[in-house]
């Protein structure tokens, strides 16, 4: 009976361990999922990512994303890949992600961050999926510890030494209090223009106000700020060049801002470096 029992439980151990096993085919149907895995997850387990992931305008990996697979979040570019797990965003793809999952393929979801207490949690979900991999718990212990020591430094430092930004977006968007780039802003030591404007959200920013009372630095994509669009035609404006002159118009790196979470490290060091410009041309 001992003898059974310890064969039992022997059996149900190594049952369990294959089901923990991390997938070994991933598919990804969401750009910030593509990012995740070019980063962190070895090349022969990545089956496909999505067209997205090859554009440098998009993503800060798209040299690595050459040679794979790309799909455009349609079944029958999937079903051929065999996957043994497919990852999809919170809210894209949803009917070829509701049909996988009614064929029997294993599909996740994976919400991205709405603020930065979220990143740690979609970092460690993703660790889980690839199986802990070395480059991916560094990378958010390393954020662990930038994101302690600059609130301390955000904290010490006097609100009047503080810079204020503003992120603009196409069509004169841009995030207020409650969102993940508010927190990104104050924790590099700024403080949010839209936020103190009364903003909330995501919310459109007049020119007349920007004009009266304009930011210390206006804060662009720098795609944005080298590709006119009608979207974008407010960055144009005369009267907003003379609003910001000496320099106080910014780019910020497009490809790394959107997908946050397996940049936030690259990320944050671009806002805090440029408060630090900043702060050194206003020393005497």
């Amino acid at each position: 009976m001992r003898y059974l029992i310890t064969t039992l439980a022997l059996l149900f151990t190594s049952i369990g361990s294959v089901a923990e096993a991390p997938a070994q085919r991933l598919v990804s149907l969401n750009l910030c999922v593509d990012q995740m895995l070019l980063r962190f997850a070895p090349r022969e387990r990545i089956a496909s990512v999505t067209y997205f992931a090859d554009n440098p305008l998009m993503s800060p990996l798209a040299g690595q994303a050459a040679g794979l697979h790309k799909n455009h979040g349609l079944v029958e570019e999937v079903i051929p890949l065999g996957p043994d797990l497919v990852l999809a965003g919170e809210y894209g793809a949803r009917e070829a992600a509701e049909l996988l999952q009614a064929l029997g393929f294993s599909l996740q979801r994976i919400p991205l961050p709405y603020a930065l207490d979220d990143i740690e949690g979609h970092l460690d979900r993703m660790a889980v999926i690839l199986g802990n991999p070395p480059a991916l718990l560094e990378h958010k212990a390393r954020w662990q510890a930038r994101k302690t020591r600059l609130q301390a430094a955000a904290a010490a430092l006097p609100e009047s030494e503080k810079p204020t930004a503003l992120m603009l977006g196409p069509n004169h968007v841009a995030p207020g209090a409650g969102t993940l780039e508010h927190e990104m802003l104050t924790l590099a030591g700024f403080r949010n223009w839209a936020a103190l404007a009364g903003k909330q959200g995501f919310a459109s920013i007049s020119l007349e106000r920007l004009v009266i009372d304009p930011p210390d630095v206006l804060i662009v994509d720098r795609v944005a700020a080298g590709h006119f669009s009608l979207a974008h035609e407010v960055l144009s404006h005369p009267a907003l060049d003379a609003a910001l002159a000496q320099g106080r118009l910014a780019s910020l790196p497009g490809n790394l801002s959107v997908c946050p979470a397996p940049n936030i490290n690259e990320l944050i060091t671009v806002l805090v470096d440029l408060r630090q410009s900043l702060a050194a041309r206003e020393r005497p």
